[in-house]
């Protein structure tokens, strides 16, 4: 209970600061997405339920913190965790590449619903977004974070929510 409690206050901390203190930081007016990083962690060592879960409670948070729709972060952030969760036990985040690789696939992977539930519900200027060298400075962006980020949250042995794997 402890563990999903943590969980809880470090997605909305991560929100809170993605949403209000990043522009500091930016790079052509592009801030690195934290938020997608964690989840990609969390689903990775949690699994699918977790996964979703937490991109769920991470794209309430973000579409209440930002001027999106009511809902476009949380479809897009819950889906990428569910897919992520399939990762645990298949991918393993030690080194370098793969950090980089699964975020880099990651943020793709958001750009493309990005895309799509623009279409479906008729959201202007997303698509054009997406297909701009600002996507892509936020693709390198966050995978050049990914692996100074999971690593930090590797040592953060709380966020293996998983029960039954732990050793009491």
């Amino acid at each position: 209970m402890i563990a999903y409690l943590g969980g809880i206050l470090l997605i909305a901390g991560v929100a809170v600061i993605q949403t209000n203190l990043l522009h500091g930081i930016a790079i052509m007016s592009v801030r690195p997405d934290l938020l997608l990083i964690l989840i990609t962690f969390i689903a990775n060592k949690n699994g699918p339920g977790v996964g979703q879960g937490a991109g769920a409670f991470s794209g309430i948070l973000q579409d209440l913190l930002s001027l999106a729709p009511l809902g476009f972060y949380t479809l897009v952030n819950t889906v990428i965790g569910f897919l992520y969760g399939f990762s645990k036990g298949n991918v393993f985040l030690d080194g370098l590449i793969f950090p980089m690789m699964l975020v880099a696939l990651a943020t793709l992977l958001k750009g493309l619903l990005f895309t799509v539930v623009a279409f479906v519900f008729g959201i202007e200027g997303v698509v054009s977004t997406v297909f701009s060298t600002a996507f892509l400075v936020e693709i390198l962006y966050n995978a050049l974070l990914a692996p100074v980020l999971y690593g930090i949250m590797g040592r953060m042995r709380w966020l293996m929510l998983d029960y039954r794997e732990r050793n009491y």
